[in-house]
């Protein structure tokens, strides 16, 4: 198996994963800095906003390792904070009232929203709206791509 993962000079890269039959993910904290900082050279900025969103949603909607975590509390942490400023960058406010996994779960537990259903339920609250509007950004460019292929 290969796994894919971007790397701090903006590049995807395939690297033989020979640990398991299944894909990595491989992390890097640099390039998740400078999402922070502004969009990557030569990266569609709004494609890289809506997979560090199914990223970041895909996280909290885990509740542990066994069944799927693939980064860090401290990765989450920097995801959640680059996925604010990627958001930003496309008109979008993403308020969450939590800054990380520990506070999400402090979050989660002290409004009732306990076990899976309680997890599941608590982040498509938060993530819906924006993973929607995100998704009504990107048809739009596609559509306004095809307008502008069509005119030349």
């Amino acid at each position: 198996m290969m796994s894919v993962h971007l790397i701090s000079d903006g590049s995807a890269h395939s690297v033989p994963d020979d640990w398991n039959s299944g894909d990595r993910l491989y992390f890097d904290d640099a390039t998740l800095g400078r999402l922070c900082d502004g969009p990557l050279p030569g990266l569609n900025d709004l494609v890289v906003t809506i997979s560090l969103a199914q990223l970041v949603r895909a996280e909290y909607m885990t509740p542990n390792v066994e069944l799927g975590r693939t980064l860090s509390d401290e990765q989450v942490a920097a995801a959640h904070l680059a996925l604010i400023a990627s958001t930003a960058r496309h008109g979008l406010i993403l308020d969450l009232p939590w800054r990380d996994r520990a506070s999400f779960e402090a979050y989660r537990l002290a409004h009732g929203h306990q076990g899976w259903t309680g997890r599941r339920t608590l982040v498509a609250e938060f993530f819906s709206p924006i993973m929607d509007r995100l998704q009504e950004l990107e048809n739009e460019r596609f559509l306004s791509a095809l307008r502008r292929a069509a005119l030349r």
